[in-house]
C-alpha cells in the first residue's frame, strides 16, 4: 500500500498599498490593535517665525508631527491649507513651506493631520434631512462612511459621518438644512485613528476566502476556504517608481471548498491608496535621514504540525525563528549610522511612510543591529551608503511593531 504525507498548502496575498484594507491584513498577522483617535493639536497663541529658505515656523508644543507628515492648518489669518511638514521641524515648532507674514497666532488655530478640505459657498438642502456641503476648488479625496469634523460655521459644527453622494465637489451630511454661505476658511477635517499592532509570541489564527467563479461547478463550490492560517511572511519594496506593494506569505492548515461565504455581507473599505509617498529612517526616534530605496522582509518560520491522532489533519502551526530584515540605500548625511554599524551597537529602528493623504505606516524593530559595507559616491545621486538592520529579541518582548495611521476607527 502507497501511503502519501499531508498535504501542505500555502499562500500569497499581494496587495497593493490601500491604507484601509492594510489593517485588516497586520490585524490577520498580529491580531488585534490599540486604537487611539488622532486628535487636532491647538497652534500655541504665539507669533509665527520667520525661517530661512521660504520657510515659516508654527509654534505648537508636543505636537509629535515629523517631517513628510500630511497636515492641514486652520484657524489663522494668513496660514489656512495644507502642507507637508518641512525638515527644520522641532518638537515645539512645526516648519511649512509658505511666505512669512507676520501674525500672532490666537486659541481658534488648530493643526490636524491629513488633507482637509475648506467649504465655500452655498450650503444646499437635498431633502430627507440630506445637506450637501460645497468645497472650495470642488475636488476633496472623502469618502461615504468617513467622519468629518467641521469647524468654523454658523450652524454645522460638530462631527458627521459622510453620506452616499460624497464626491467630486460636495460632502453630504445628515442635519437639519439652515440657509448658510461658507467663505472658505471653515474645515471639515477627517477623523484620523492611530492603530498600534504589535507581534505576538504566539500569532493569531485566521480563515481566508477565495471566490472561484470560473471553475466547473462554481455554483455549489465557488469558495475555497483555508481555515487554521498563519501570516508566515510580510515583505515589500519601495523606492523608484514602483507602485507600493505588500506581499504576505500564509502558512495554511486545511482548504476545503464551500458553497457560501461565511459572511455574506462583508465590510467593503474604501480604496485609499497611500501615493506620492515619502520613506525615512529612524533611528531611537531620531530622523537619520532618507531612503532612496530599499527592501522589508520578514519570515516567522511557521510549518504545520500533526499529532498521532490528530485524523489527518494539522492541529499545530508552532512559530519558528524569525528572520526580520531591511535593506535601505539611504542618502548619507552624517557619519552616525556608520559608528552604530561598527561599535555593534543594539538600536530601536523605525521605517516611516507618509502618504499625500495624510496616512502614514510605521514599522519598528525595538532591538536591531546595524551592517553597512561604507560610503559609496554613484554618480549624481551623491554619497550614498548600503545598511541592513537586522531585527532580534532579547530583552524585549517581540521583534516587530507596526503603527497605522489612516481614517479606519476600529478593526473587529
Amino acid at each position: 500500500m502507497r501511503r502519501t504525507g499531508l498535504p501542505q498548502p500555502s499562500g500569497k496575498l499581494e496587495s497593493a498599498s490601500y491604507a484601509p484594507q492594510l489593517g485588516v491584513l497586520l490585524r490577520g498577522l498580529c491580531g488585534a490593535a490599540i486604537t487611539t483617535p488622532d486628535t487636532a493639536r491647538p497652534l500655541d497663541v504665539n507669533d509665527v517665525i520667520a525661517m530661512d529658505i521660504g520657510l515659516v515656523g508654527l509654534p505648537c508644543a508636543d505636537h509629535d508631527f515629523f517631517q513628510d507628515a500630511v497636515i492641514t492648518v486652520a484657524g489663522t489669518n494668513n496660514y489656512n491649507g495644507t502642507f507637508r511638514v518641512e525638515a527644520c521641524t522641532t518638537p515645539d515648532m512645526i516648519a511649512i513651506a509658505a511666505p512669512f507674514l507676520a501674525e500672532t497666532l490666537t486659541a481658534t488655530a488648530k493643526v490636524r493631520r491629513g488633507r482637509a478640505p475648506f467649504l465655500s459657498g452655498p450650503a444646499q438642502d437635498l431633502g430627507g434631512g440630506k445637506v450637501a456641503l460645497p468645497v472650495h476648488g470642488g475636488v476633496h479625496a472623502l469618502n461615504p462612511g468617513e467622519t468629518v469634523s467641521i469647524s468654523g460655521t454658523a450652524n454645522y459644527d460638530g462631527e458627521f459621518v459622510l453620506e452616499d453622494g460624497t464626491e467630486g465637489a460636495v460632502l453630504v451630511i445628515d442635519a437639519s438644512f439652515t440657509d448658510e454661505t461658507f467663505d472658505g476658511s471653515v474645515v471639515a477635517a477627517p477623523q484620523f485613528y492611530r492603530h498600534n499592532f504589535t507581534l505576538p509570541k504566539r500569532q493569531p489564527t485566521l480563515c481566508v476566502e477565495k471566490f472561484l467563479d470560473f471553475e466547473p461547478g462554481a455554483a455549489q463550490n465557488a469558495y475555497r476556504r483555508y481555515n487554521f492560517c498563519k501570516v508566515n511572511g510580510l515583505s515589500f519594496n519601495f523606492g523608484g517608481d514602483d507602485e507600493l506593494k505588500f506581499s504576505f506569505d500564509y502558512a495554511v492548515g486545511k482548504e476545503t471548498p464551500a458553497p457560501a461565504p461565511i459572511d455574506a455581507a462583508p465590510v467593503v473599505l474604501p480604496a485609499v491608496v497611500m501615493d506620492n509617498i515619502e520613506t525615512s529612517l529612524f533611528i531611537a526616534g531620531v530622523r537619520r535621514g532618507d531612503v532612496a530605496s530599499g527592501s522589508f522582509t520578514n519570515t516567522f518560520g511557521i510549518e504545520p504540525k500533526a499529532a498521532v491522532g490528530d485524523r489527518g489533519q494539522y492541529s499545530r502551526m508552532p512559530e519558528g525563528d524569525p528572520d526580520c530584515k531591511a535593506t535601505l540605500s539611504a542618502f548619507l548625511e552624517t557619519d552616525e549610522l556608520q559608528k552604530l554599524a561598527d561599535n555593534r551597537s543594539t538600536i530601536p529602528f523605525s521605517l516611516k511612510i507618509c502618504a499625500a493623504t495624510g496616512e502614514e505606516l510605521t514599522f519598528n524593530y525595538p532591538e536591531a543591529g546595524l551592517d553597512a559595507s561604507g560610503a559609496a559616491i554613484t554618480g549624481k545621486k551623491g554619497l550614498m551608503q548600503d545598511f541592513t538592520v537586522m531585527a532580534f529579541v532579547n530583552a524585549g518582548e517581540t521583534v516587530l511593531t507596526a503603527e497605522l495611521v489612516n481614517r479606519v476607527e476600529a478593526y473587529a
